[in-house]
């Protein structure tokens, strides 16, 4: 799927991706992101009854994060048929963006990605090329980041009430502080109550004034307060040495300790239970990969 994001957004441009990059690099914060948040988004979607997750990648460069987070959602979700998905993934750059719609890569840019994942959501499109399987292309939507503009996010595909956003490779770090924390206000405005921001660990503090840090070991992520007022920041009460396969979890103020844990819906249930399980391929992702 391809758009163009037009006013939501623009601001963004020139500033937007730090280019190519392996699919599931940053083998810690993955895990946070498949086990708490997305967990988390899931088991409230569940429990609200609404069934609609709204994901944002700004600065997607060649697509490998967008459809990351897109096969953590479809081996997370059994009952997807029953969801709302979207998953708005923006770039300015217009070669990289053919890249990402095209969906094809390098065995190169596999080589941080769990094997159980990798076979099955690639396939093999000759000796040295792995293409994304269609289910997972199917639920991410591409867009181009026009020419700059003032104008902040616009509820435009889909890009306003989102659920997560990631900046992890947008390169707004060049931005003086004042407009880092323009966008900063954007990214808040743009995400519902309790919505969660995953930016670049070098953006400057003011991005990220509005939101409550969650620390976890392996990485620190931002949340929008649930409710108007200053809140502290938080810190989950159990810890483990990064690279463990165990993972916390931070739950909202109030929420009872175990009980997303006691939640007999079986999905939830059982990624709640794997949290005491190493990860998925067995080792701490630590290397980076080339980028252009």
């Amino acid at each position: 799927m391809t758009d163009k994001l037009g006013d939501a957004g623009r601001g963004f441009v020139g500033h937007s991706t730090a280019g190519h990059r392996c699919f599931f690099e940053d083998g810690d914060l993955y895990r946070v992101l498949e086990h708490q948040i997305l967990l988390s988004l899931v088991v409230t979607g569940r429990m609200e009854g609404s069934r609609t997750l709204r994901i944002w990648s700004v600065g997607c460069g060649t697509g490998e994060e967008p459809y990351a987070i897109a096969m953590l959602l479809h081996r997370l979700l059994r009952d997807r048929r029953a969801w709302t998905l979207s998953i708005l993934a923006a770039e300015s750059n217009p070669a990289r963006l053919a890249v990402a719609r095209r969906g094809c890569y390098p065995a190169a840019s596999l080589r941080e990605t769990p094997p159980d994942i990798r076979d099955r959501y690639f396939r093999r499109r000759g000796p040295e090329m792995y293409e994304v399987d269609p289910r997972i292309r199917s639920l991410v939507t591409f867009a181009l980041l026009e020419a700059p503009a003032p104008a902040g996010i616009a509820p435009s595909l889909d890009a306003a009430g989102a659920h997560l956003i990631l900046c992890r490779k947008w390169s707004g770090r060049r931005l003086p502080p004042r407009a880092q924390a323009a966008m900063g206000a954007r990214f808040e405005t743009a995400l519902v109550p309790g919505g969660w921001l995953v930016p670049d660990p070098g953006l400057h503090p003011a991005l990220v004034r509005p939101f409550v840090p969650v620390r976890f070991p392996a990485a620190v992520v931002y949340r929008k307060p649930l409710a108007a007022g200053p809140s502290a920041p938080t810190t989950p009460t159990s810890q483990r040495p990064a690279g463990t396969g165990r993972v916390i979890s931070p739950r909202d103020p109030g929420t009872p300790r175990g009980e997303l844990d006691q939640r007999e819906d079986g999905d939830a249930h059982r990624m709640m239970r794997r949290r005491r399980r190493p990860s998925p391929s067995g080792r701490t992702h630590g290397r980076g990969c080339s980028r252009s």
